[in-house]
């Protein structure tokens, strides 16, 4: 889900997988006077996803045991080459 935040003359677009947006803009001032104009953006990948690795347990992490999670780790870094691992 996109998420749009416009703050005087900055937009920010949060959420969006990469592709080709077009946007229309429209404003119109007191008197009912209009103009609008077309703005196409191309978001690509993010280079950094390549190397996250997302892992779903069927447990609340913090239900491990500190030995459980010692060996998780250590059997992610086997699959991983030994990359260094950060947890969230």
């Amino acid at each position: 889900m996109a998420n749009v935040v416009i703050m005087q003359h900055f937009l920010q677009l949060t959420g969006v997988v990469p592709g080709r947006y077009e946007f229309k803009l429209r404003v119109t001032d007191g008197q009912g006077v209009s103009d609008e104009d077309t703005a196409s953006v191309i978001v690509k990948a993010d280079p950094s996803e390549k190397n996250l690795v997302e892992l779903t347990l069927n447990v609340e992490g913090s239900a491990l045991r500190l030995g459980q999670e010692k060996s998780l780790l250590a059997r992610l870094k086997l699959l991983l080459h030994d990359q260094t691992i950060n947890v969230r």
